[in-house]
């Protein structure tokens, strides 16, 4: 009887601790050698903890590539001096989580954020070593994206499970209000800060607007050429002058700076007449020809221009 009491108080303790504890349930998208990506979601006294995230989330996968290009972190100097500025991610690596949190996002409930893995061979003094960043990814109202690391390039030491730990799988990142690996933030997103407005070193919140914004300028500044502000094409020097000496008649091409030519003094035969014309409308076709092979006024323009030069010849 002893014993069945006894029994009794182990199973009824054993539930009320499993009752009041908390876990993270996690359901794989991405399982691959160098990168794991999972949805998870908090259980509290055997209840999923509802969250108003803002799932799912369509994001562009150029603007969530273009911030995590511009992701850097602090880390302390292997002997002496300041701390050096690194990036946390390399481009194979974005090339490989870029299409994956982005479909996680896709894919999440909004009481789901995204927990991801990344493993990366670099640092070391002599050596590479194995490496890897963990973190979480979540979308708020208001197009906030929420970015929290766990750790960044943590070496995998000898006899350390590469794939998970007992630490990996409790370590929440929005818990953690020290590191010696700070985010280093881009313009376009800031630190998640305490109330008392501390910040937390691995959290960022960027506005996707903003990252949007950034993309595009950058986009432009590589393309030379393009529109200005207003969205109208600019018009090159050559097609304003054009335009702005254009005469009444349908002469629409200036002449060129030339001496001026004293009239004769005897009569032009009609034949002269005919033959000075052609040579005159033959200039000008020949200057703007070579406006347009000088990319000085488009091939719209050119043919333009052309036109109303040809319909000034008369046949004699």
């Amino acid at each position: 009887m002893k014993r069945c009491y006894v029994l009794v108080v182990c199973l009824l303790s054993a539930a009320m601790i499993s009752g009041c504890s908390t876990r993270w349930v996690q359901s794989p998208v991405v399982d691959e050698k160098k990168l794991t990506v999972s949805l998870e979601h908090r259980v509290v006294k055997g209840e999923i903890a509802q969250k108003q995230f803002n799932h799912p989330y369509d994001m562009d996968s150029r603007d969530l590539k273009i911030l995590l290009a511009r992701l850097d972190y602090l880390e302390a100097p292997a002997f002496y001096g300041d701390p050096e500025t690194r990036p946390v991610f390399q481009k194979e690596e974005i090339e490989r989580l870029v299409p994956a949190l982005t479909a996680a996002l896709d894919r999440a409930a909004p009481h789901q954020r995204v927990r991801f893995v990344s493993y990366n061979r670099g640092g070391g003094l002599f050596f590479r070593k194995d490496r890897k960043t963990r973190g979480v990814l979540f979308v708020k109202p208001g197009n906030r994206l929420n970015l929290a690391f766990s750790y960044v390039n943590h070496e995998i030491r000898e006899g350390e499970l590469q794939r998970f730990s007992k630490t990996e799988k409790t370590l929440n990142p929005l818990e953690i209000k020290s590191s010696d690996t700070p985010i280093a933030a881009p313009d376009y997103a800031g630190h998640k800060r305490t109330e008392d407005g501390e910040k937390y070193p691995m959290w960022l919140v960027a506005d996707i607007e903003k990252i949007e914004q950034a993309r595009m300028q950058e986009e432009n500044a590589a393309e030379p050429g393009k529109a200005g502000e207003s969205g109208a094409p600019a018009q090159s020097p050559a097609a304003e002058s054009l335009s702005e000496t254009e005469p009444s008649s349908d002469r629409s091409v200036p002449e060129q700076t030339a001496p001026a030519v004293q009239p004769e003094t005897s009569a032009k035969t009609p034949d002269d007449s005919w033959k000075s014309r052609k040579a005159d409308i033959k200039e000008r076709l020949e200057y703007l020809k070579e406006l347009y092979e000088s990319d000085l006024i488009d091939a719209q323009e050119y043919e333009a221009q052309k036109k109303k030069l040809l319909e000034q010849l008369e046949l004699k």
